[in-house]
């Protein structure tokens, strides 16, 4: 699971550009080609969703003004609670009614596929619009500022103004934070006393621990930077040093002293112990996941996943032709290979037997620094900007050094997960809103099902290891989307999470050693899902097509007809995997 693209993830104030108004019917005595008319409404979208002034925006482009949005300067996403409720949907109503005003009969296949994704995106926001009081994504977003930080690029003098900006704002921006909280408190819905700590201690750690690597980013990006003259380097280094040291030092300090003010009043436990908190969960879950489903459902699937892992790994555990290898850290053997770059090479060969063809993808590896390393997993993909050149390379983040029991997470993170997925889109040339909106179920979903291939393409001594590995961490992910549920859903008590942790996970497990997830699962509510859910689904999908076709069925030609949807939601991959079987029961009735 990648925090960082968590934090990225988070939703952005939804503006309505005046541009929507011309979308509700075509001029009186015109010939309407609705095609022609979608694909202006799809390009007014990024500018419609998205504030000019978000920070995500610098992030994601290249040239922003091309996509519609206006020259301004980046500013941390935030809006408060008071203001959202106060613009309740009005917005998400008039994109839906926008929307709604096409015929989608007359529309391309791939436009039906972005119409019924934008659709169900849109329903989805509306459906938490009531329940802005529980959502405490803006706190995280501040602790893992100098995480977002080192993703900055300069292209400009005004991209350096900018960066400045983010620095000199900070402070004012955590007051309103801060704020923002004591209003989720009055109200009895704020973060408990264990979570509100946990944040005052990570602003003690970036406070009091040493900035350099921001201070060395900065000097590497701006040494690069052809438009400036030597002394306006120097003095765009001296600038940022002070900056980092005392305008963004001081911001931390600065938060944990408001937070520290408040006096906490809401109960320590999940969603279910607040105000409209399980209501506000479900809606949460299937957003985020890109369900349909109910909790119960889910719930259930999580259940038979966890089971069924947990048989694989027993049925490997005693299989006397294989034996599992581990290294001299008692760490699983998953793959021969002694690099990033050899193993990626290696996945990007071997994946051609199970996935369409791509071209091998540009990237670089850079590792992640460590002050900031509590904030990423053993890696991270980061997906070049929308309008990216095709030479622009693409990031991999590692967290710490590369060893032999790393497959599942660099297959997860680059082929055949998440930079597979990415490349694959880019060949299909969806619109830039398609790049932009997405669901954490279809990626790391995704990113899921396809590492558990990775397996079956290292040598054969290695293949238990790498299968074990893979069940097991899967198990994990069910393990602790479950205890999610219960915390959040059911209202668990610490001490029932830890009869969980007893009966599913070891007998020996202590009430301490519970709480450090039980915390985890407070202040980050369903973050365990799309990883789980997500991977289930589609391996779900997998398995009704192959029982259908049996002998036909071909794993390129269905993971292609699923990857070509984007990223989108379960109902609409379900209809492009029925539409995968129809077309080989087809082929097969003709024969």
């Amino acid at each position: 699971m990648n925090r960082l693209k968590r934090v990225a993830a988070a939703a952005a104030a939804v503006m309505l550009s005046l541009s929507m108004i011309s979308f509700a019917g075509a001029p009186v005595g015109a010939a309407p080609d609705e095609p022609a008319r979608f694909d202006e409404f799809l390009a007014s979208l990024p500018a419609a969703l998205t504030s000019s002034h978000d920070l995500s925006i610098h992030l994601q482009f290249n040239d922003p003004q091309a996509f519609g949005f206006q020259a301004a300067v980046p500013e941390q996403p935030f809006t408060s609670i008071s203001d959202r409720l106060k613009a309740g949907s009005g917005e998400t109503d008039a994109l839906l009614k926008s929307l709604a005003s096409f015929d989608y009969s007359k529309l391309t296949q791939s436009q039906q596929v972005s119409y019924e994704t934008i659709r169900d995106y849109l329903e989805m926001q509306k459906a938490l619009t009531p329940y802005a009081y529980l959502d405490n994504d803006y706190l995280g977003a501040a602790c893992s500022l100098p995480a977002t930080l080192i993703l900055y690029t300069f292209q400009s003098k005004d991209d350096i103004n900018d960066y400045f900006h983010l620095l000199q704002t900070a402070k004012a921006t955590f007051v309103k934070y801060a704020q923002n909280e004591q209003e989720r408190q009055d109200k009895g819905v704020g973060l408990s006393e264990v979570s509100l700590k946990s944040v005052m201690e990570q602003c003690d750690r970036f406070a009091g621990g040493s900035t350099d690597y921001l201070i060395q980013f900065f000097d590497g990006q701006i040494n690069a930077a052809s438009y400036l003259t030597s002394a306006e380097k120097a003095d765009a280094k001296q600038q940022n040093k002070k900056l980092v040291k005392t305008d963004l030092v001081n911001a931390y300090r600065t938060l944990k002293r408001e937070l520290a003010k408040i006096k906490v009043k809401s109960p320590d436990g999940g969603l279910a112990a607040r105000p409209d908190g399980r209501a506000y969960y479900i809606k949460l879950i299937q957003a985020k996941v890109g369900t349909r489903d109910n909790i119960e459902a889910i719930r259930q699937l999580l259940m038979d996943g966890m089971k069924m892992y947990d048989q694989k790994m027993k049925e490997i555990q005693n299989d006397p032709g294989g034996k599992l290898l581990f290294d001299q850290n008692s760490n699983l053997l998953t793959t021969d290979k002694t690099s990033v770059e050899g193993l990626i090479s290696s996945l990007y060969e071997s994946s051609k037997t199970d996935f369409p063809t791509i071209g091998k993808p540009k990237y670089t590896v850079k590792q992640v620094p460590a002050p900031v390393s509590a904030f990423f997993e053993d890696a991270a993909y980061r997906n070049p900007r929308v309008d990216a050149l095709p030479t622009d390379p693409q990031l991999i983040l590692l967290n710490g050094a590369f060893d032999r029991s790393k497959l599942n997470v660099i297959a997860h993170e680059t082929i055949p997960g998440h930079m597979y997925q990415y490349n694959f889109t880019e060949i299909m040339g969806l619109p830039a809103i398609r790049q932009l909106i997405g669901f954490q179920g279809a990626a790391e979903g995704w990113a899921n099902y396809a590492a558990e291939y990775a397996a079956s393409y290292v040598p054969e001594q290695y293949r238990p290891s790498a299968l074990y590995a893979y069940y097991e961490t899967m198990k994990n992910y069910c393990f602790s989307a479950l205890m999610d549920i219960g915390i959040h859903y059911d209202g668990w008590t610490r001490e029932r999470t830890l009869q969980f942790f007893q009966e599913y996970f070891s007998e020996k497990a202590t009430l301490d050693y519970s709480n450090i997830w039980y915390n985890t699962c407070l202040q980050n509510p369903g973050s365990y899902l799309p990883f789980a859910v997500g991977c289930l689904y589609f391996q779900q999908m997998r398995a009704e097509a192959q029982t259908i076709l049996g002998g036909d069925f071909d794993p390129v030609q269905f993971h292609q007809e699923l990857l070509k949807a984007g990223s989108t939601t379960f109902p609409i991959y379900q209809k492009q995997a029925d539409n995968y079987v129809a077309t080989a029961l087809a082929a097969r009735k003709a024969v």
